[in-house]
Parts: C-alpha cells; sequence; structure tokens
C-alpha cells in the first residue's frame, strides 16, 4: 500500500528513519503518527495495517 503526501510516495512498510528522511521530519514525529494511525485502525504492525487496508480495499471491488 502506497500513500501520496506532497509528491513523496512512501511505502506503508518502510521503517520510521527512511520516512522521516523522505518527508524531511523527525523520526519521533513519524512514530507519533504511525502510533495514532495504528491505534485509530486498531491494530498493532505495519503488517496488520496492510492487511486491514487491503480487506477493505477487496471489499469495495
Amino acid at each position: 500500500m502506497n500513500w501520496d503526501f506532497s509528491g513523496t510516495t512512501i511505502s506503508f512498510l518502510e521503517i520510521n528513519k527512511e520516512i522521516a528522511s523522505d518527508l524531511d521530519i523527525a523520526v519521533a514525529t513519524v512514530k507519533m503518527h504511525r502510533a495514532n494511525a495504528f491505534e485509530k485502525m486498531s491494530v498493532h504492525s505495519s503488517i496488520e495495517a496492510l492487511h486491514k487496508l487491503n480487506a477493505v480495499k477487496d471489499k469495495d471491488r
């Protein structure tokens, strides 16, 4: 799953350090946003979030 933020495409499975570097923000900021997203999705990992997103995508087809 890829998300597009201001022309920067990032993979959902990229590590925090790579995402922070790509977006020119602090790693702590990435961790905070990922934790918030995981909480809202009721998941505990990137893999779990990816599975949940794919399930939603498949349901919409």
